[in-house]
């Protein structure tokens, strides 16, 4: 009994157990006595599993002892008794019996009907975003079926279970679902079936868009185009047609994409097929690129819509991660933040790891932009270890630059440059023309905190016609305030056009967080070189609209701008208010560099006031942040406030020595001078310069450019 009752399984019914004497009389009796001899020695107990009375043996050791001292052969034939009565005992819920069937029905040998259930089985799994069960399921079926005849339809069956395994790999390990298709490819081929070949051709070229080798993979959609338009296969070619434009919207050649999607459109509507709903979504993002926030918000909706009805758990997740994309954009944080999360808990269900990773991304955006750091690196981390599973390239140069960018905003622009360094040779070792332009403008940052300038304004310069070749408006705001902050860090005469032209870029595409930095950015140059009325003006709009989108990021760059002109303004109490106030909140913002500026104005404050125990502290606090992000202008900001409490010829010469290294970097005399002569900055070299000529202590490398 206990040798016949283990072929069922570990854990088995009555019932079937019973129904393996057919031809014994009175055996309920019999085998209740034998189970009650096992359930006393304790290798089996008694439950209840829906109503079925229900046995188990207790200790799998046991289990596995007691089935192999079965004669394969009996076991066989076991199996295969167990398969046939449990298909008529469950007739009317067959699908929840697939697994158990698959099972019996491989121990059996029974190849055909084996096969049969572990297809079912691998699809109820599919359906049920079970992933790695679905694999092992399709995987199990080829196995069987490389048992049975070669036949054509045996060998378009293989092709189809192998097109089912490689889906479900995609989410998993895109190079086991590479393997899979390049055997499909080979048998399509041998069976001269153009159709398949078709649908074999363009999932390989899916593969490579999802590792990000974008020419591969549009080389293989040509090909499958060429052979689904050859064949009549409209499905197919509708399919390759959507999956091209996906390439030309990663190359950055919008127009192209739009071309490819429309006519995809075009022959689903026609076919009334579901992935009307992927085309309208893959249109969303094109509109999302060019900023058409309106018009990607409506075929985002319908194609989440149509996902909803169709219960497409893929698309929904796609479908909430794009429209969180252009909250976002509007620096509605909060709302994009709660369909992020949305996107991210379907992902999370169906193990789809290629839309897990653009969802840990983007979240690690959106933390990054609400100054929560550590949430964000958090993200950031959990989508590079899936880029590194899935070998995407593109991907791992995207999350380098956001690590990166996290440094700079704390003020470590030294391991932010390592960072997109990295970065940029990514991208340019597999031609991604689009993300090279925003790697070079981060880098161009990184220099121009590093103060080196002129690497700084070159690698800007070298960033802007490629993004404006892509069209990327948001990136070509971005790029030229960089550039017009470098020129107002160098005293560079096209400072206030260079910085209005990026307002205007800003306001023209209208994304909120850009719009309030780029008045901030203009206002400071007006402050100092033009109109201190347009400045005061600049900063209130910047104000309000941080405000409104709740930008903390951008009030405390306000606020501590506020304090800078009183300052200058001669409005020291006002100023002291802002600034002790903004020093109070960054406890709560991780920015060294910002604390560092704050110091130095309070120090700056205090020494007016002769307070100089206080201004002392602020000496201190500049140099610890000296000593973590090495950066030259907190050294000589330091040595210049230490120059006023004490020992002036000692720190004001240290302080004009380091501004000295700085525009050594600087391309010739003009250039240095206009640097030496720029506001803020000329102020306090102007005070050093008159102490240390009256002791002839000028640096050398100064004297003559001063």
């Amino acid at each position: 009994t206990a040798q016949i009752s283990s072929t069922i399984g570990r854990s088995f019914r009555y019932k079937i157990l019973e129904n393996l004497y057919p031809e014994r009389k009175n055996i309920s009796e019999e085998l209740n006595k034998y189970l009650n001899i096992l359930g006393a020695n304790e290798i089996i107990i008694q439950g209840d599993i829906e109503g079925k009375k229900t046995y188990l043996f207790q200790q799998t050791l046991t289990y596995e002892v007691i089935y192999e001292s079965l004669l394969f052969s009996t076991r066989r034939n076991f199996h295969l008794k167990i398969g046939d009565y449990i298909e008529q005992l469950d007739a009317d819920r067959l699908e929840s019996q697939y697994e158990l069937l698959a099972y019996h029905y491989q121990q059996a040998e029974s190849w055909e009907k084996a096969l049969l259930y572990l297809k079912n089985a691998g699809d109820k799994a599919n359906k049920l975003f079970a992933t790695r069960a679905a694999c092992d399921y399709y995987g199990k079926a080829i196995v069987v079926l490389d048992k049975l005849e070669i036949t054509e339809e045996n060998q378009i069956l293989k092709i189809n279970l192998l097109f089912d395994q490689s889906r479900m790999y995609w989410r998993i390990d895109l190079h086991k679902s590479l393997n899979n298709l390049e055997i499909a490819l080979e048998l399509s081929q041998k069976l001269k079936h153009i159709s398949l070949e078709a649908i074999t051709q363009r999932n390989i070229g899916v593969i490579y868009y999802n590792m990000g080798e974008h020419s591969k993979s549009l080389e293989y959609y040509k090909i499958s185009l060429k052979q689904a338009r050859e064949c009549g296969n409209r499905e197919t070619e509708a399919g390759t047609l959507n999956n091209i434009g996906m390439v030309y919207r990663e190359t950055g050649e919008i127009q192209k994409a739009i071309d490819y999607f429309e006519q995809a459109l075009k022959i689903q509507l026609e076919l009334g097929d579901e992935r009307v709903a992927v085309i309208s979504m893959n249109l969303g993002e094109i509109y999302i690129h060019l900023n058409k926030n309106e018009l990607a918000l409506d075929y985002l909706e319908k194609s989440l819509k149509l996902a909803l009805q169709n219960g497409n758990l893929v698309l929904q997740s796609q479908n909430y991660n794009n429209i969180a994309m252009i909250y976002d954009n509007q620096g509605a944080y909060n709302k994009a933040l709660d369909y992020y999360l949305k996107g991210l808990e379907i992902t999370l269900k169906i193990e789809d790891q290629t839309t897990e990773l653009i969802l840990c991304n983007n979240l690690g955006t959106i933390y990054k932009a609400l100054s929560q750091f550590d949430k964000a690196i958090e993200y950031f981390q959990q989508a590079y270890n899936i880029v590194e599973q899935l070998g995407h390239k593109p991907y791992m140069a995207i999350i380098k630059c956001n690590l990166g960018e996290i440094d700079q905003l704390r003020g470590d622009f030294h391991k932010a440059l390592t960072y997109h360094q990295s970065a940029l040779e990514l991208i340019r070792g597999i031609g991604m023309r689009p993300i090279e332009g925003e790697g070079l403008r981060f880098l161009g940052v990184d220099y121009a905190y590093l103060c080196e300038y002129t690497i700084a304004l070159s690698t800007l310069k070298e960033a802007l016609p490629i993004i404006e070749e892509i069209e990327d408006l948001e990136s070509k705001a971005l790029v030229i305030r960089n550039i017009g902050e470098v020129h107002f860090a160098i005293g560079h005469p096209d400072t206030l056009n260079t910085l209005k032209e990026a307002l205007n870029i800003a306001e023209n595409i209208n994304i909120q967080g850009l719009i309030g930095k780029a008045y901030l950015c203009q206002s400071e140059a007006e402050f100092f070189l033009g109109d201190k009325k347009l400045a005061h003006s600049l900063r209130e709009k910047a104000e309000l609209l941080a405000k409104t989108i709740n930008d903390k990021w951008l009030l405390s760059e306000v606020e501590y701008l506020t304090g800078v002109y009183y300052y200058y303004e001669g409005k020291y109490e006002d100023s002291l208010v802002h600034l002790e106030t903004l020093k109070n909140e960054m406890k709560h913002i991780d920015n060294n560099y910002l604390k560092a500026k704050i110091d130095y104005y309070l120090g700056l404050i205090y020494a007016h006031f002769q307070n100089w125990e206080i201004v002392c502290s602020y000496i201190i606090s500049l140099k610890e942040i000296y000593e973590k992000l090495r950066l030259p202008d907190l050294y000589w900001w330091g040595e210049y406030l230490a120059g006023l409490v004490e020992n002036p010829i000692v720190h004001f010469y240290n302080a004009l020595d380091s501004i000295s290294e700085i525009i050594n970097n600087l391309p010739d005399i003009a250039a240095k001078k206009r640097f030496l002569e720029t506001p803020p900055r000329v102020y306090a070299i102007k005070e050093m310069y008159e102490i240390l000529k009256k002791e002839d202590k000028v640096p050398n490398s100064l004297k003559d450019l001063l």
